[in-house]
């Protein structure tokens, strides 16, 4: 099974990924939210994050926070599907660094896993989808996809 979010959608696929790795031969998360409980301090954003995620100046939001946050989920010695990683460097809504340190956090805790790939495009949020890469972004993510799912076409 196949698993990809995309920015808000990245909680709960970073969630089911990091709570049911046994489910999923293949995970893509592209300019995810991956850690929301960082998010309240993203500059101009982070007020829209807590309104819409919690905030975790409170103890309700700061529960909730906790339980959508993938990347503090992530348990050490667990197994963790092979997970593709895409960020924009230039993104102001989801940095690159939600990416980064979910893709090294994944590494250090799931050795025997993954494989776990970071591809990190110049462009913004999601930028690969509306920009020059575009082609080559989707060409990437389906090729990991059929490889990691099994396509006899691309052992």
């Amino acid at each position: 099974l196949g698993l990809m979010g995309s920015s808000a959608g990245g909680i709960p696929a970073g969630v089911a990924m990091v709570r049911r790795p046994e489910l999923f031969g293949a995970v893509v998360l592209n300019a995810a939210i991956l850690s929301p409980i960082q998010l309240e301090n993203n500059g101009a954003l982070g007020p829209l994050h807590a309104r819409e995620f919690g905030s975790s100046t409170t103890p309700e939001g700061a529960s909730t926070l906790r339980q959508i946050d993938a990347y503090s989920l992530v348990e050490r010695g667990k197994r963790y599907p092979a997970t593709l990683l895409l960020a924009g460097a230039a993104d102001f809504r989801v940095p690159s660094w939600q990416a980064t340190k979910m893709h090294a956090k994944l590494k250090d805790a799931s050795p025997e896993g993954g494989p776990f790939l970071l591809r990190v495009d110049t462009d913004g949020h999601q930028g690969a989808v509306v920009s020059d890469n575009a082609a080559e972004n989707d060409a990437d993510v389906t090729a990991f996809l059929l490889w990691r799912l099994g396509h006899p076409d691309f052992r």
